[in-house]
């Protein structure tokens, strides 16, 4: 070795002066300068160097404050038949004094950030963690128990500005008052079941503080099942929630939703929907001797004839103030209602009756359970006769919530949908309000005066919507008369504003309740009613839109 390092100076910000001692006279020709990371191993190569009398001056491109390299030094001595050496030294670089303060300031900035972060969360999420230890807590000690848990304060009520309120989303994660015990639900059997859930006849023990169990219906999500399809879950127990009870709406007595599956709670109506009754009138129709079957008449063959001078929702809205005055609660002698504090363990079938006055009657109950979700700002976007419950005395309540929201409602992704019993605008432009499930009445209506047809039944699907853009209509049943066909008429408007609301259509049958709206009278015993289902045998035909 010809040369030696023996000092190591900063001369720059980047740059270092290597002081060499030789052992001759050698003149020095460098050809490379590498210097490595010790920490990182990262390896550099030094951009450019001058050799003279004090040494060897070179920089450093790329350096870490407070690192150390090894430094390597490949030279030729010209002077010594340019033979190759290298000689080897460590630096250390020091922090820049004027980088202190500065990473300082950094640290204190992060700090105040992570605890102001910290801060929001607690005051935003504090309650919810709180509730899920709580929950955690609740599971494994399997105990039955409400807890109040305080709220931590929000930020919305410190500074409330008179302009907007405040919304406080649903805690999900505590119990209320609908929240069951799971192992106090023993099912029973199984009373059907789709896709995505299981409906069972189950009995639950001590339910809302009563002895003993209580027969009811448990709607329960299978496992496995995609996301949407338990927020859509999620959302029906919402709605339950906010229907309440009315004695024509099925009611939710409780449900299942801090632990997995979750379900639904509802009061048993275990002797079938008005479709199923339908075919029995249908098995009465095609008997022997079946003008037996019909109930008196009290209007002595007087029809409401229609008035040529009003259009269809004319007629029905023109009711006078005395009308409107008409109450619920003082027609009972139009409805004979379950007691909605019971559930009986069995119950007869409804003997089923070809009655001018039951068949009018079941679209009066149909009316008044309506009018109560249309007071709520419910739409249920499903209503057809198969999902209308029949109870053993003949109350009919208004059924299956899956496809409910509140409000006016766009559909904007694949879903399936009950298309002949959908309003024009639905099929249209994927839109759903109160005005829409009016639409779907008046198909329940024709589903009357048919005994359970098919709409539409020699119509494809595809051809629907062109069907009624030409201004058709389903055709009047041979069973009802001109009146009845009126309302339903009115309820077909392609105006949803000319409409008539479930109201106004309560009103109407409770004040015309002495007249004749279905009559088999007039019927050849040889006929036969419409199919109940499609030419494949499907009755509801529930379609793939997108919307």
């Amino acid at each position: 070795m010809v040369a030696d390092i023996t000092n190591v100076t900063m001369s720059g910000q980047y740059e270092y002066l290597l002081s060499v001692s030789t052992n001759t006279s050698s003149n020095l020709e460098i050809m490379t300068i590498n210097y490595n990371n010790i920490i990182t191993g990262l390896s550099h190569k030094a951009s450019n160097w001058t050799v003279d009398d004090k040494g060897i001056e070179f920089t450093m491109d790329t350096l870490q404050d407070g690192g150390r390299y090894d430094v390597d030094v490949i030279y030729f001595d010209q002077d010594n038949e340019y033979c190759k050496d290298s000689v080897h030294t460590t630096l250390e670089v020091p922090a820049r004094p004027d980088r202190v303060p500065k990473i300082k300031l950094i640290i204190i900035v992060l700090l105040l950030l992570l605890t102001g972060m910290t801060t929001i969360i607690i005051l935003k999420y504090g309650s919810r963690i709180l509730a899920v230890i709580l929950k955690i807590r609740h599971l494994f000690s399997n105990a039955d128990i409400v807890l109040d848990v305080p709220s931590f304060p929000s930020p919305a009520k410190v500074f409330h500005n008179v302009l907007y309120e405040p919304v406080v989303p649903p805690r999900r994660d505590l119990k209320d008052s609908y929240d069951f015990p799971r192992e106090k639900i023993e099912h029973v059997r199984v009373l059907g079941q789709g896709e995505f859930g299981i409906v069972y006849e189950s009995k639950a023990w001590r339910l809302n503080g009563r002895r003993g169990y209580t027969m009811v219906a448990v709607k329960v999500l299978k496992e496995c099942i995609p996301q949407n399809e338990i927020a859509e879950f999620r959302h029906e127990i919402d709605m339950q929630k906010k229907i309440g009870n009315h004695k024509n709406v099925i009611r939710m007595l409780g449900c299942v939703t801090l632990t997995q599956p979750m379900m639904i709670i509802m009061e048993l109506v275990p002797t079938g929907n008005l479709k199923d009754y339908f075919r029995k009138l249908r098995d009465i129709w095609s008997g022997a001797d079946n003008r037996r079957f019909f109930g008196e008449t009290s209007f002595d063959g007087q029809y409401i004839q229609p008035d040529g001078g009003q259009s269809a929702s004319e007629t029905i809205q023109n009711v006078t103030e005395a009308d409107k005055g008409l109450e619920t609660e003082n027609l009972d002698d139009l409805i004979h209602c379950d007691s909605a504090d019971s559930t009986p363990l069995f119950e007869k079938e409804p003997e089923p009756a070809l009655d001018h006055k039951e068949l009018e009657n079941f679209a009066y109950q149909i009316a008044c359970g309506m009018a109560h979700l249309e007071n709520k700002g419910i739409v249920h976007r499903d209503l057809a006769a198969r999902n209308i419950l029949i109870t053993h005395n003949k109350t009919l309540k208004v059924s299956d919530f899956g496809m409910s929201r509140q409000g006016t409602y766009i559909t904007y992704r694949l879903k399936k949908i009950p298309l002949r019993w959908k309003a024009l605008e639905f099929l249209e432009q994927f839109k759903d309000d109160s005005k829409t499930d009016v639409w779907a009445y008046g198909v329940v209506l024709w589903e009357i005066g048919t005994l359970g047809a098919f709409p539409y039944e020699e119509i494809h699907n595809d051809n629907i919507l062109a069907y009624l853009q030409a201004g058709n209509r389903l055709a009047k049943p041979i069973t009802c008369t001109d009146a009845h066909y009126q309302v339903m008429m009115s309820c077909w408007e392609r105006d949803p504003c000319k409409r008539p609301t479930f109201a106004d259509i309560r009103r109407h049958f409770a004040f015309t309740k002495n007249h004749a709206y279905v009559d088999f009278s007039g019927i050849n015993p040889s006929y036969v009613f419409p199919p109940m289902c499609d030419k494949e045998g499907n009755e509801s035909d529930i379609k793939d839109v997108t919307g």
